[in-house]
């Protein structure tokens, strides 16, 4: 569904935000 798109959005945003070494 579209809530659950958005939902792995905001968590893969959360990740990259606490990993800065993710950043490429």
């Amino acid at each position: 569904s579209s809530d659950d798109e958005t939902t792995v959005v905001k968590k893969e945003k959360k990740i990259d935000a606490s990993n800065p070494l993710r950043q490429s």
